[in-house]
């Protein structure tokens, strides 16, 4: 009786193993598609570990439904703003274009997260390239900024505290507080103080044709946070 039920187990297992085999393949191929298209798509400069869930994978991946897709990458560039640590989480997600085969994706994407954080310098530096003379750093929910400036006829070392937000497709930095040469500011010079310390910048474009997202202050950095709504990705590089 047990070579028998041996007998009968045996092809069973074979096809099981052939089953995932052919799922671990086929996940292996979309994955590396998928990367590469992130690559060109993100600006990375290497391949990100792609992870595709979802059992079994093989049948959605051919039909082009996938149920989870995440990657990580630890950096990249957007028209001159250096990000890292960007993390991107999709949920629900049906894929168009050359999937396993050649040519770009499309992802429809029901749900999803897409988070990347630039660092004091990193935006200094940017700044620096839009003509801003000015430096900031970044705190939990609030930035600083110092500014040499023409205040009242003379050059003066402005120091503001304030907020951060993103305003259409601009970056900007209101001052809640205002410092001259390390003293209150005059009286009746506020507005011209906070005036002198607003930053406003054109922020560069994101990928995949991401257009709603915020900015955040966080010790040493800010980050950009977007949460995605049925959502197409453009992964056409």
């Amino acid at each position: 009786m047990g070579r028998i039920i041996r007998w009968l187990l045996t092809p069973l297992i074979i096809l099981a193993l052939l089953f995932v085999g052919a799922n671990l393949f086929v996940a292996h191929l979309a994955e590396g598609k998928i990367a590469t298209a992130l690559q060109s798509s993100f600006h990375l400069s290497a391949k990100p570990a792609v992870r595709i869930g979802g059992f079994p994978i093989i049948f959605n991946i051919l039909s082009g439904k996938i149920p989870r897709v995440s990657f990580d990458a630890s950096g990249a560039t957007f028209e001159g703003l250096t990000v890292q640590q960007i993390k991107v989480a999709l949920v629900d997600v049906t894929a168009r274009g050359g999937f396993l085969h050649g040519g770009s994706i499309r992802l429809d994407v029901g749900a999803g997260t897409v988070q990347a954080r630039a660092t004091n310098g990193a935006v200094n530096a940017y700044l620096k390239e839009k003509g801003q003379n000015a430096s900031i750093s970044f705190h939990a929910g609030r930035a600083v900024v110092r500014a040499v400036r023409s205040f009242l006829g003379r050059s003066r070392v402005l120091v503001a505290t304030g907020a951060i937000s993103r305003e259409g497709t601009s970056f900007v930095f209101r001052p809640a507080s205002v410092t001259v040469d390390g003293h209150a500011v005059p009286p009746g010079t506020e507005a011209l103080a906070e005036q002198k310390t607003t930053i406003k910048v054109h922020l560069p474009k994101l990928p995949g044709g991401i257009t709603s997202y915020r900015v955040e202050a966080v010790e040493g950095a800010v980050t950009i946070v977007a949460v995605l709504r049925n959502q197409l990705l453009d992964l056409s590089g």
